[in-house]
């Protein structure tokens, strides 16, 4: 079939800004201790499941109470790690949405206090775990609590509770894009400080100065969209001398602690010490590509090892859009012939006919170059091809280059231009003629094709394992 009538090409799906994350890391822990209370040392566990817990709380609820429980997501699991006191009075503990869960606070307040809470979004929608501990002695009101805050209404109402009542934890979370907290109040006096801070040993240092007058009572550390960690910390006014904080296993830096390392501490601090809250983040590696690179510039673009993830994080809702999307278009003519392979795009694209320009171009990527501005992937079943875009003076966009792949699986194809130059497989350094392609070989056919395409542009080849970006990952 010869089709010599110009096709435009939407890209429906052209990444110009993009922020994507590696999937679920390991997770990372801190914890908060205060002078020794009591006796003996109450239990924590990592990483159970939702049922687990569960027996965990019934288990353990005769001479201690679930005083903090952290919700996390690993290995494509919810995950729970929960921490006990020694003491009477263990209450509630309950995981519904937010209707329910807000009816089961007002039902409990009278008896029960709030301790801890934790807000999360999952395939069933956003999710509400709070555990509770039976009122004790003449501890008698209600404490207030309080969801879907900004940064500012958090700070009001801790001035206009701080009377009667002292902040005892805060949960921070995204929705929509727009960072919102709750905030849980119990009655009592010593409403202490509330800060959220960007700079670790800004942070540190001032946790060091409140020390001799003020308790740590709850510690959060997470992500802005551009990976920088911030920490929030909650104390109370407090007669008797603070505990300790660890969060980092670097005096100088934030290196945020692994699950073994923050229970090496728990061991070590036993006898001394209690530990009142943990926070748990799972990491996100931000790898957001500049669009605003300029001539010379390098790493416009950081390795992306998993694909799928940022796909599935493009389209999910309830949370920080990871993927800004735009539209453009690029054109060919169905019966030319396109180096280094001479395909015609009838060739390179399948289906031709029937769903190219809706569904099937898989991977396009901005480079730093101004003549061949993107590169892309396509694949369907067991062929596919890597194509280069260039722009002409007055702002055309035309296939220059196309070649095939055939010896790469197609889901390869897909990897190849997003994971690692949304990438880098193909980095575009100033010109083309210091054009640097990074492509998994499978096999002396697709090396050879590989190293034409670039040589085809009178570039430098250096074609290597499987993906070799600055940071090397697999897919």
């Amino acid at each position: 079939m010869i089709i010599s009538r110009a096709i435009t090409i939407l890209i429906a799906g052209l990444l110009l800004s993009t922020a994507v994350v590696a999937a679920e890391p390991e997770p990372v822990f801190a914890g908060v201790w205060s002078q020794k209370e009591g006796d003996g040392a109450g239990g924590m566990f990592v990483g159970q499941d939702w049922d687990n817990l569960v027996s965990r709380w019934k288990e353990l609820g005769t001479n201690q109470y679930l005083a903090d429980v952290e919700a996390y997501r690993h290995n494509g699991q919810w995950r729970y790690t929960g921490l006990w006191r020694r003491g009477p009075g263990n209450g509630a503990l309950y995981l519904l949405g937010w209707s329910d869960f807000e009816k089961k606070w007002k039902e409990l307040k009278e008896t029960q206090d709030l301790l801890d809470v934790e807000i999360f979004h999952t395939d069933n929608g956003w999710k509400y775990l709070g555990c509770w501990r039976h009122k004790q002695g003449r501890n008698r009101g209600d404490g207030a609590f309080f969801v879907g805050l900004t940064w500012d209404e958090l700070v009001e109402q801790r001035k206009r509770l701080g009377q009667h009542q002292y902040l005892s934890d805060v949960e921070t979370y995204v929705s929509n894009g727009k960072r919102l907290f709750a905030g849980v109040w119990r009655v009592g006096s010593g409403n202490g400080a509330l800060y959220w801070m960007k700079d670790w040993p800004q942070f540190a240092e001032l946790k060091r100065s409140l020390n001799a007058t003020q308790e740590m009572l709850d510690f959060e550390m997470f992500q802005t969209d551009d990976g920088q960690w911030n920490f929030l910390g909650v104390w109370r006014q407090s007669a008797k001398a603070a505990g300790l904080l660890h969060a980092t296993s670097s005096t100088n830096s934030f290196r945020p602690l692994t699950a073994d390392q923050l229970l090496d501490q728990w061991e070590k601090l036993k006898t001394t010490h209690t530990l009142v809250d943990i926070s748990v983040a799972v990491p996100s590696t931000i790898l957001r590509g500049d669009t605003s690179c300029k001539y010379g510039d390098i790493d416009c673009n950081r390795c992306a090892p998993d694909v799928p993830a940022q796909f599935r994080l493009a389209f999910e809702k309830e949370h920080r859009p990871w993927i800004k999307w735009n539209k453009g278009s690029w054109k060919f003519r169905g019966d030319a012939k396109y180096l280094p392979d001479n395909l015609k795009p009838e060739d390179a694209f399948k289906p031709f006919e029937d769903g190219l320009a809706s569904k099937h171009i898989q991977g396009l990527v901005r480079t730093n170059s101004s003549r061949f501005p993107y590169a892309g992937s396509h694949s369907h079943e067991d062929k596919g091809s890597i194509f280069f875009v260039g722009a002409g003076e007055d702002g055309d966009r035309t296939l220059y280059h196309c070649t095939s792949l055939n010896t790469i699986t197609p889901a390869v194809y897909t990897c190849l231009v997003m994971a690692c130059s949304w990438p880098k497989v193909i980095t575009f350094a100033g010109s083309v003629s210091r054009l640097r392609a990074i492509a998994r070989t499978s096999g002396t056919k697709s090396r050879s094709r590989s190293t034409r395409v670039v040589r085809a542009l009178g570039a430098r080849a250096a074609v290597s394992g499987w993906p070799s970006c600055r940071v090397a990952r697999t897919c």
